[in-house]
């Protein structure tokens, strides 16, 4: 088995965060901003609505925190994170988190510690950034949902696990595989030799 470096993004990877911002979005939109859908087909409210700066900036103000605050963990993240750092690899995880607030990293690092999980080391930088921290983490395999960080990162020569919101545009490249929940993501990292094959009772368990 090959040890291996796993970057790993935090909104709509680990937290499933994008769908409570779209739904938030949406009732933000019909309660109080009348606006109109400018482009459905995209991930950022901020485009999807022909909102103000202004009202996208009072959206976020008072949906962000709570929205890092009470979002689930995507099924399945913690077992297979926890096999991952079982099996000998490094753990990191890049986020763009604390670039609007520095609260978030606050409260992710008690989300954390309430879902008992842990990395080798978190990196808080902007979503430009990410290019930059893998590289200097030596990441070689990095999971995340943004179709312009996945398109810069594996013109760069990582690979890259597409964890793709159904938005998003598809990315045809060799070392980009798209992913949809964790249970694809375990599945391809055992097509890769880097988790062994466990017994289903292990992830059956992991629901009790």
């Amino acid at each position: 088995m090959v040890f291996m470096n796993i970057g790993i993004d935090m909104d709509g990877v680990l937290f499933d965060t994008e769908s409570e911002f779209r739904a938030l979005a949406f009732l933000f939109n019909t309660c109080k901003f009348n606006g109109k859908i400018i482009d459905p087909e995209t991930i950022r409210n901020q485009y999807r609505f022909d909102w103000s700066q202004e009202q996208f900036e009072e959206f976020m103000g008072k949906t962000l925190i709570p929205i890092h605050s009470t979002a689930p963990v995507m099924p399945f993240a913690k077992k297979v994170i926890q096999l991952l750092k079982e099996n000998g690899h490094k753990i990191y995880s890049i986020t763009a988190r604390g670039s609007r607030y520095k609260e978030e990293i606050n409260v992710t690092e008690r989300r954390l510690k309430e879902e008992n999980i842990t990395f080798d080391k978190i990196l808080y930088v902007k979503t430009s950034e990410k290019l930059q921290a893998c590289q200097e983490l030596n990441i070689d395999i990095m999971i995340d949902d943004l179709y312009e960080t996945i398109d810069l990162l594996s013109d760069n020569n990582i690979d890259c696990l597409y964890y793709r919101d159904v938005v998003l545009k598809f990315i045809d490249k060799p070392n980009v595989r798209e992913v949809r929940n964790w249970g694809e993501v375990y599945t391809e990292l055992v097509k890769r030799n880097i988790l062994p094959l466990v017994d289903i009772d292990e992830f059956i368990e992991y629901l009790k």
